[in-house]
């Protein structure tokens, strides 16, 4: 276990066993939210991120969504469900669209799940399950707001979407949710949003 830096600490299991005792006597509380991810050395970066990263120029976000709201129409069954932007974006997760979204779950067990789904037949490391807690990423992003409320341009704030639209069940069924952040600013570790990060070192055998 790291000492605590900007709210960030990392802390490394051996066994399932450790991992679920910690998990229910240290985390089990409607406030905290898990992603797993295959290696501890990704970042938590959005696949719209990713994606400007890779490509000649940056992608435009309303655009982006704009042509994929068209090219869901009448593909969505009969009278669909009207949605926001933050629900259009969610369903374009779904899809497999960039997007500025960062998947997570309610459940730790279904973030384990995700860091051990695929196997790590090249990249050797260890899996993560990360841990967010939502009520100091709302307590500080309105702590930004209040500080920059003049300012026109969008703040580096968290904000948490939970899609109402019942199109996907799976998202539903693993008790998901997304978070957006500022694309191309937020980080693990980072000054305005610090995080804990909760990690497991897989040994040969997949064990956490």
């Amino acid at each position: 276990m790291t000492p605590i830096r900007n709210g960030h600490q990392i802390i490394r299991f051996s066994s399932w066993k450790a991992y679920n005792g910690f998990i229910n006597n240290r985390l089990r509380n409607p406030h905290t939210i898990f992603r797993g991810q295959r290696l501890s050395a990704w970042k938590l970066e959005t696949s719209l991120d990713r994606a400007s990263s890779f490509l000649p120029s940056p992608v435009n976000p309303t655009r982006h969504l704009e042509q994929f709201s068209l090219s869901t129409r009448g593909r969505r069954g009969p009278n669909p469900q009207l949605l926001n932007e933050e629900e259009s974006w969610a369903l374009g997760q779904h899809y497999g669209l960039w997007t500025p979204l960062l998947d997570w779950t309610e459940s730790p067990h279904v973030a384990l799940y995700f860091a051990f789904k695929e196997k790590n037949e090249k990249d050797r490391g260890t899996r993560a399950v990360y841990a967010l807690s939502r009520d100091y990423v709302i307590a500080r992003s309105a702590d930004l707001s209040k500080a920059h409320a003049r300012s026109s341009s969008r703040q580096n704030i968290v904000e948490f979407i939970v899609p109402k639209s019942d199109e996907n069940s799976r998202l539903i069924n693993q008790r998901g949710l997304f978070t957006r952040g500022t694309l191309g600013y937020w980080h693990v570790g980072s000054p305005a949003f610090p995080w804990q990060n909760t990690k497991g070192s897989p040994d040969q055998n997949g064990n956490t």
